[in-house]
């Protein structure tokens, strides 16, 4: 979601104000690709800056269509909501919307999130991510790839690997 606001970290231009529509088309065709591949494949979104920036939007722009919900629909999300935009419930893809704090396990010592991290030097975010845990990580945000390990040793010195990593992203430049 663009923004006019003098006030926003990331004020854009006249040009990039209806764009939203074709990105939000754009985003759902990968979303239905990747289902494609699967229909009974477990598939997650994991909120990110740029999703939760449609929210702010919604609530600096138009507040009163902040939260609104379709009628048929009351228990479902609301209308302007990146689960209805994107039309995830159809896909069967299961929205987490709690950034920057949002996460998939998929095992005891792998997890996904999108992140929050960003530093300029090649690797230096993932080295950032991977110094201050203790699982190995995925993790988006960045849009580039970088990888880093840190290994610990226990008491009885046994190795333990943990990695982040971040895998770049499929939008175009």
């Amino acid at each position: 979601f663009p923004s006019h606001d003098k006030e926003s970290k990331y004020p854009t231009g006249p040009e990039f104000f209806f764009t939203t529509q074709a990105a939000a088309v754009e985003l759902a065709w990968w979303l239905a690709q990747f289902r494609d591949i699967d229909p009974d494949m477990e598939i997650d979104y994991i909120a990110g800056n740029h999703d939760i920036r449609a929210e702010k939007a919604l609530m600096m722009n138009a507040i009163s269509a902040y939260g609104l919900k379709s009628v048929d629909d009351l228990n479902g999300p609301p209308l302007l909501s990146i689960p209805k935009l994107l039309g995830l419930d159809k896909l069967n893809i299961t929205y987490h919307p709690n950034y920057p704090h949002g996460k998939v396990v998929l095992n005891d010592n792998l997890v996904c999130i999108h992140g929050e991290t960003a530093k300029s030097e090649s690797g230096a975010t993932v080295s950032a991510v991977v110094k201050d845990t203790r699982v190995s990580v995925i993790q988006g945000h960045i849009h580039r790839y970088e990888v880093a390990t840190k290994t610990l040793w226990g008491a009885d010195d046994t190795a333990y690997m943990y990695t982040a990593a971040s895998f770049g992203c499929i939008c175009v430049s």
